[in-house]
Formats: C-alpha cells, sequence, structure tokens
C-alpha cells in the first residue's frame, strides 16, 4: 500500500471496544429526533436525545463530537445509526467495530450519557449478530 494514503478510522487502532452499549431497531419514532449537531431546544423536555450517523463518528473528529456533547450539556442518550451496510460481512464486521471503539472513546468523556446502536429493520439482524460476534470475542 502506498505511504500516503489515509485509511479511515486508523487512529483507533487497539482502542477499546464500548461497553453497555444497546442494539435496536431503528424506530419511527427515531425519525423526528435531531442530529447531535443541533441546539437545545423546547422539545428536549423531558429528556434530551440525539442522533449520529455512524459514518460520520469515524471521519468527525471525536473531540470535536465531545465538543458538542458538552454543549448539550445534559444529553442522555445519543443514537449512532448504522448508515452503512455492504454485502461483505467482513467490511461490516470493522464498520461495527470502529463504530464500538469510537462509542468507547467517548463513553471515557461523557459516562452518563447513553449509547445505542440502532439499525434499519432490514439491517437489524446482520448488525446484531455482528456486535454479537465482535463482543464474543472481545471477552
Amino acid at each position: 500500500m502506498k505511504s500516503t494514503y489515509q485509511i479511515l478510522s486508523s487512529h483507533l487502532d487497539g482502542r477499546p471496544l464500548a461497553k453497555d452499549v444497546q442494539v435496536r431497531a431503528w424506530s419511527s419514532e427515531d425519525e423526528n429526533l435531531f442530529f447531535i449537531d443541533a441546539d437545545r431546544n423546547i422539545l428536549d423536555f423531558p429528556h434530551c436525545r440525539r442522533v449520529l450517523p455512524g459514518s460520520r463518528l469515524l471521519v468527525d473528529d471525536l473531540a470535536m463530537i465531545s465538543g458538542q456533547i458538552d454543549l448539550l450539556n445534559s444529553l442522555e442518550e445519543l443514537i449512532v445509526k448504522i448508515d452503512y451496510c455492504s454485502p461483505m460481512t467482513v467490511i461490516n464486521k470493522l464498520f461495527l467495530k470502529r463504530i464500538l471503539q469510537a462509542i468507547g472513546q467517548l463513553q471515557q468523556s461523557h459516562p452518563n450519557v447513553v449509547y445505542i446502536i440502532a439499525a434499519e429493520d432490514s439491517d437489524f439482524d446482520r448488525t446484531r449478530t455482528i456486535y454479537e460476534q465482535i463482543k464474543g470475542s472481545a471477552a
């Protein structure tokens, strides 16, 4: 491989996986949630929840995402939506592992936030199976 190539999310190599992350299906209720970069507003009462696309979690600087969580200061739940699904299982496994590593980094700075991974119904079973495989191999 050429030495000047940038590998997506290579900064997460060797980082620990997130702990206590739920995996669930994306629901119609989730469609009405704001993205992480939205300001706090009256619709955040009584619970402040935000959505973050999984690919953005890997592309954006984690310090910037952490700053956005700080700005919300009462964020209770961050839903990471799986927005990429390959026909190749190995690609999906790497994608989900990197997401779990990124969430693990955010958990260190924001331990009071509940992190949830959500996948569309058509991808949920595959995502859940891969998640179980990753968690099983890390144990």
